[in-house]
């Protein structure tokens, strides 16, 4: 959605098996995007994510809180296990 929506296409890829319990981090590639759309993504980011944290205390309380961390690269996330996997967004309910 928000690719269409501004014209970009995002990359997005998932690390798991970090930390103690397995948690996984996405890695949103904003290489190529003007400013102002890096701030509207960031700004959607923001809205979402804290929503979507009390969707999942209401399904099931023991489901871990979703974090943003923003300006980091990819290669500075340690204690991961697992590699970098493409996420597919067109095959994602995922609407950012």
């Amino acid at each position: 959605h928000f690719n269409a929506k501004n014209k970009v296409s995002l990359n997005v890829w998932q690390m798991s098996g970090c930390g103690r319990e397995g948690e996984s981090k996405v890695v949103i590639s904003s290489v190529g995007i003007k400013k102002s759309t890096k701030a509207k993504l960031l700004k959607s980011l923001k809205t979402l994510i804290p929503h979507q944290n009390e969707n999942n205390k209401a399904t099931n309380a023991s489901i871990g809180n979703i974090d943003l961390e923003y300006g980091i690269a990819a290669s500075s996330i340690t204690n991961c296990r697992g590699q970098l996997v493409k996420f597919e967004l067109t095959k994602s309910k995922a609407k950012i």
